[in-house]
């Protein structure tokens, strides 16, 4: 009886920390640093989408303090016993870089319009669930467009595209009681077009190398009854440039040296987490790991031979977050989490065509975050106190004692549960 309740109880623990809660983004920025990698909630759908399948009928808004109240929103939906689908609209913007279209210089009456960001145009999920495996899907497509026409002067007709689609293919697999594996694969690329009906070339600049691709790992592991291990990894390299199609510049006439340029990123996350459920209700969430982010700044030239690339950098080892969560009555619970990162900024420059100078510099982050969860029926509330600067509601207190217009809440998340 002793065997089978302790296994009773670790199932339990299992399915707390791996299957996860229904919340959202608010509950993983609470818990810590990379929180997204190693603590079980809706939230993981955007690392790692095969897990749609245990978030199955709710529906989703996001808030933050300082930006539009709801800008964000979604449903998961059981189309069947097997499929569930997702859909997510929102109000962001994505930047796209390097682009030469006219959105701001020649619409600056029109603030809605920004010159180089492309709208949300929608993001969609789909979760399929067999025996011990659940696969998944994720596209999310940002796109604007602006055509204008002058009916006095076709010549100054233009057009401007921005754009950008991330396509991810996960998979979740179920090796036995013990231990369950999530792994994503990711591809994103950008757009951008200006073209004008006076050039003979129409266009004058296009996209180059502007695509980045990705995976993410990790492993849920049951060591005892009360603690889950999780390592975990993440990888993405890619660039973001453009090509002169032109020998000439349209703006000052004169000739181009340059004829690419692409500024190139790669990033790596390496770390392992620890869910720890010391008490019925409670969880702390530990982890530990490495953060490294490269730039390198490439040209070739029309004529001569281009510098040295410059170069940059950012390491963070070692990251230590803590987090803490625990349900003190029906309808409250309360969590806080605090992480440091020891960090290296490094950046080198070119000073001739071969010589890169090379300065660094050491420091460190730290960081706290408090918030609390509320549940009323099928609703849930998850809110972050706000705790710096004019949002300091936790120190300064409501206007009536500190004459401050403070939030009490600088994010929200708000889940509706709609299963049976």
């Amino acid at each position: 009886m002793k065997v089978f309740k302790c296994v009773a109880l670790g199932m339990m623990v299992f399915l707390l920390t791996v299957s996860g809660l229904r919340a959202g983004e608010t509950r993983i920025v609470n818990m810590g640093y990379q929180t997204n990698f190693y603590v079980r909630d809706s939230y993981n759908i955007w690392a790692f989408p095969s897990t749609i399948v245990n978030y199955r009928s709710m529906a989703f808004v996001e808030s933050q303090y300082g930006a539009n109240a709801l800008w964000s929103g979604g449903i998961h939906v059981p189309v069947s016993s097997t499929f569930t689908l997702g859909v997510y609209l929102s109000n962001r913007t994505q930047q796209i870089q390097h682009t030469d279209t006219e959105f701001l210089m020649r619409f600056l009456t029109y603030p809605l319009l920004d010159f180089d960001e492309a709208a949300h145009q929608f993001t969609v999920f789909g979760g399929y669930q067999m025996t011990n495996m659940s696969i998944g899907i994720h596209v999310t497509s940002y796109s604007s467009k602006l055509t204008y026409t002058n009916p006095d002067d076709d010549d100054d007709n233009f057009e401007d595209k921005l754009g950008e689609r991330t396509y991810a293919l996960g998979m979740s697999y179920k090796a036995n009681e013990r231990t369950r594996f999530d792994g994503t694969v990711f591809y994103r690329s950008g757009s951008f077009a200006h073209t004008e009906a006076w050039r003979d070339t129409v266009q004058s600049k296009e996209p180059e190398g502007y695509n980045t691709y990705g995976v993410g790992l990790r492993l849920f592991y049951m060591l005892s009854p009360k603690t889950v291990l999780v390592p975990f990894l993440s990888y993405s390299q890619g660039g973001e440039g453009y090509r002169w199609l032109v020998r000439e510049d349209p703006n000052t006439g004169l000739d181009l040296t340059e004829q690419t340029y692409i500024d190139k990123m790669t990033e790596y996350v390496i770390g392992v987490g620890l869910n720890f459920i010391p008490h019925e209700k409670n969880l702390i969430a530990l982890a530990t790991g490495f953060h490294s982010q490269s730039w390198t700044y490439e040209e070739t030239w029309y004529v001569g031979t281009p510098w040295v690339a410059d170069k940059a950098s950012y390491q963070v080892f070692p990251f230590i977050s803590i987090g803490l969560e625990s349900k003190l009555t029906r309808w409250l619970a309360a969590r806080f989490s605090f992480y440091e990162l020891l960090e290296t900024w490094r950046g080198q420059t070119a000073q001739t065509e071969t010589v890169l100078d090379d300065g660094r510099l050491t420091g460190s982050t730290y960081a706290a975050k408090f918030g609390l969860a509320f549940k009323f029926g099928r609703f849930t509330i998850d809110a972050l106190v706000g705790t710096e600067g004019a949002a300091d509601f936790l120190h300064k207190g409501p206007y009536l004692l500190s004459g401050n217009d403070n939030a009490l809440f600088t994010q929200l998340s708000v889940t509706y549960d709609f299963s049976e």
